[in-house]
């Protein structure tokens, strides 16, 4: 069981996880807190020779302090990255602390640890909060800033979460995720030299660019399967920063939370403000397992929170009143919870052949179609029926709807705001199309991007001072649309409300929440000498309580976060959707690499991967059916071609291979996942899927043009018994646990841009 023990004659912490430990403690003139260690476990009697002794780090020729502090203040000789910078209303603008109390607790599998820290003349005070969870090695941080003077604000001019320092004297290789729309979650990496090294976002959403997850390892000398791993990601869906710095001294931390860029936050008497959770992991088993470290901690506290976590954490507030009366932008300013149970949903219906949750897991994601390829924006009842006949026979369970269904809306320049069926196409409302795609047993969909608006539309004419805009300068549009300003509590009730009475009127059972463009003139006139910069983070709160408040209002309806594709992936949205739409290209050998790069950090039940027609719409390049359905059954299956205009052999083949997905699909969405092989480097790209009791084996294979006199290579398998014996499930040939391991398969291949799917079961 994981535990926090507290040594009073150190005064040292250390977090106790199932193969790792956590450790710091007070300075001796009690001003700070210090890291200590940070990996693999260690007895308590040895934590005291890691502690960082006076003197040792504090001055150098640079003339600067570069004491590992948990927190750092900026103030004083520091000039590495600080976690925060507050002014107060003298204009002081340095911070002073004093260490002025700690508290641990208990709720079900989550231990916390609560340090308090107080400025030594003001009244501010930072409560800097530690969660690990029993049997995983995650150690969750975050802070809560709260002025408690009682006349005058103090102005938070920046405020990261956490601060992570790695152990001293090494040498450091960063990987992160970078990319672009149709390209996003590209692996990179960097050597750490002197100075700093900045990822962030300053887009008012995650971004397609560059994701808020890193690992750092050691002389760059881990791999995959090898050497040490320290990692650590983001739960925040707005502008956020990392920074990964060397100071003078030689030591790297990295320290990350909100964007400072162009925000400030002006703390009212009373006022309390929560940061999100920055949560970090170690691993001594390279980064595969690091990976799946993250996807077992992920798919047990992080998704479905609303059904089965009983531990409330912040950036995830415990939902708002679903009610028109009670706006849900109060529930997202209000202080969320840090140890308190969540009111739990109840079980949500399923369609007669929706997969079911297991216990202790989130439930399994459907088989859905989804009709923008095929219909763009030419929706109507009759064709949408049609396509949803032919989506049952294969095997979908989930029929949804995309861009294209409400009024007005007949190309990308008018109707975003104006959340009602679309009278010329659906005359009769969208009930009879709802009653006929659960009549074939499938949920319904539907795709929305409310907090988007078209100037052509109905909500935009009767308010225009809805949209983020400056006084005097163009308001910037992007696809023909702007961005509804959803830090204005009116606005926030407005979505709230509109998208109650659309799930409330119709029996939906999934909603796709896209957002197809970034933040322009994030202005707010109303508010000007206000702090209006307060809107990159309001927004976020608000539409963190609008999905909490729907959920709670709406436990039959699942969500899936859409961002022109990739561009809203990160640990806090995941808190509140049961999956994310990884890119909008589909095309498949594409969709390797991205797909490679967004398992670093999430899991593959949360990746929505579809099949779409071939040539691809985007690149033109003509695959085979089965390489598409193989691509795509290594996440949360979809089908988005047009399947009108499949033969009748393609239809079987999909119905085939729909079949076999569903066979395996416990394993690929609750399986421990290792990346085996990577198109990147390799020959062919490989996952394999492990069951948690071992006694599956899925490996799911691809390959791109062939290559002659291409270096042979053998396929070989992770995680299994060496004295089993396993069964291919297709030819019946047994291998030997240990000869998968060591020796491998012969090496896949044949004709260009091709893939193969293995089953084996331990005999």
């Amino acid at each position: 069981m994981s535990g926090v023990w507290h040594d009073e004659r150190e005064q040292s912490w250390l977090l106790e996880m199932r193969s790792a430990c956590y450790a710091f403690g007070l300075a001796d003139d009690g001003t700070a807190v210090r890291h200590w260690y940070w990996g693999p476990a260690l007895p308590r009697a040895a934590v005291a020779a890691a502690r960082v002794l006076p003197g040792r780090w504090e001055e150098h020729l640079s003339l600067s302090r570069e004491f590992p502090d948990e927190y750092v203040p900026w103030g004083g000789l520091r000039y590495d990255e600080p976690t925060l910078r507050a002014e107060f209303a003298d204009g002081t603008r340095a911070v002073a602390w004093r260490y002025s109390g700690q508290r641990v607790s208990r709720a079900g599998e989550a231990c916390t640890l609560e340090v308090d820290l107080a400025d030594a003349a003001y009244g501010l005070q930072v409560t800097l909060y530690y969660r690990i969870w029993d049997g995983f090695d995650v150690v969750e941080r975050w802070a809560a800033i709260r002025n408690d003077g009682d006349r005058q604000p103090v102005t938070i001019r920046q405020a990261l979460s956490a601060n992570w320092w790695m152990p001293a004297g090494r040498r450091w290789r960063l990987r992160y995720l970078h990319g672009g729309w149709a390209a996003e979650t590209q692996l990179t990496d960097a050597t750490v030299g002197p100075g700093k090294l900045v990822l962030e976002s300053r887009r008012g959403t995650t971004g397609h660019h560059l994701n808020p997850w890193f690992t750092l390892d050691p002389d760059g000398a881990s791999t995959e399967t090898t050497g040490e791993v320290w990692s650590a990601a983001l739960a925040w869906s707005g502008s956020w920063k990392i920074v990964c710095e060397t100071t003078p001294a030689g030591r790297v931390h990295a320290c990350g939370g909100w964007n400072d860029f162009d925000w400030a936050h002006e703390l009212a008497p009373g006022e309390k403000l929560v940061l999100p959770v920055f949560a970090g992991l170690y691993s001594g088993g390279g980064f595969g397992a690091a990976s799946r470290e993250w996807h077992a901690w992920q798919r047990a506290h992080v998704l479905g929170r609303g059904e089965r976590t009983a531990v409330a954490r912040p950036g995830w507030p415990a939902p708002a009143p679903p009610t028109a009366s009670a706006s849900p932008a109060a529930s997202a300013l209000a202080t969320a919870p840090t140890a308190s149970a969540l009111p739990t949903a109840p079980t949500a219906p399923t369609a007669p052949d929706a997969p079911a949750a297991a216990a202790g897991q989130p439930e399994l994601r459907p088989v859905l179609y989804n009709s923008w390829e095929a219909t763009g924006f030419a929706v109507s009842e009759d064709g949408q029926a049609g396509l949803a006949e032919l989506a049952a026979q294969i095997g979908v369970e989930c029929f949804v709807v995309d861009d294209g269904w409400f009024a007005g809306r007949n190309n990308d320049r008018a109707g975003l705001g104006d959340w009602t069926p679309d009278p010329v196409k659906f005359p009769r409302g969208l009930t009879p199309l709802i009653d006929r795609v659960q009549a074939l047993g499938m949920r319904f969909g539907l795709w929305v991007e409310p907090e988007m608006v078209n100037p052509d539309s109905d909500l935009y004419r009767a308010h225009p001072d809805w949209v983020y805009h400056f006084a005097n300068r163009a308001r910037t549009q992007r696809r023909n649309q702007l961005v509804l300003n959803l830090a204005r509590p009116d606005v926030a009730d407005w979505v709230f409300r509109t998208l109650d009475g659309l799930l409330s009127a119709n029996d939906i059972g999934f909603v796709k929440w896209d957002m197809n463009r970034p933040f322009s003139e994030p202005g707010w006139p109303e508010q000007a000498g206000r702090n209006p910069e307060r809107i990159w983070t309001e927004h976020v709160r608000n539409l963190y309580a609008i999905l909490d408040g729907l959920r709670a209002a709406h436990p039959g309806t699942d969500f899936e976060s859409c961002s022109g594709g990739g561009g809203r992936v990160d640990l806090g949205i995941l808190g509140r959707v049961q999956q994310v739409w990884t890119s909008d290209n589909t095309d498949a050998w594409d969709r390797v690499a991205i797909q490679e790069g967004f398992t670093q950090v999430y899991p593959a039940q949360v990746m929505a991967a579809w099949v779409t027609d071939s040539p691809n719409f985007l690149t033109g390049r003509r695959l085979p059916l089965s390489f598409r359905f193989h691509v795509a059954m290594a996440g949360a299956l979809g089908i988005g071609g047009d399947l009108l205009r499949w033969d009748p052999a393609e239809l079987a083949e999909a119905t085939r291979l729909v079949a076999v997905y569903k066979e395996i699909r416990p394993v690929i969405q609750r399986g421990s996942l290792y990346r085996v092989a990577s198109a990147r480097t390799d020959p062919v790209g490989a996952s394999e899927y492990l069951s948690a009791d071992g006694s599956e084996v899925v490996v799911l294979c691809w390959w791109g043009p062939g290559q002659l006199g291409g270096r042979l290579f053998r396929l070989r398998l992770a995680g299994l018994d060496p004295d089993a014996r396993y069964t291919d499930a297709d030819t019946g040939a047994e291998h030997l646990g240990a000869a998968l391991m060591n020796v491998g398969l012969d090496q896949p291949g044949g004709a260009d841009f091709g893939s193969a799917l293995i089953r084996m079961r331990r005999s």
